[in-house]
């Protein structure tokens, strides 16, 4: 194994919850946690 390589990692450049948020309209942020804001959206629909 290379260094530096985790084992498990597919190597994608983004991580599958990114492109979620992505889809929910939660855009990055600092002051916000998004995972939280998934599931209060989630249970808003």
């Amino acid at each position: 194994m290379a260094d530096g390589q985790v084992p498990g990692r597919s190597g994608a450049p983004v991580p599958p919850a990114a492109n979620i948020f992505t889809k929910l309209g939660l855009p990055p942020s600092e002051s916000d946690h998004r995972r939280v804001l998934a599931v209060l959206r989630y249970l808003d629909a």
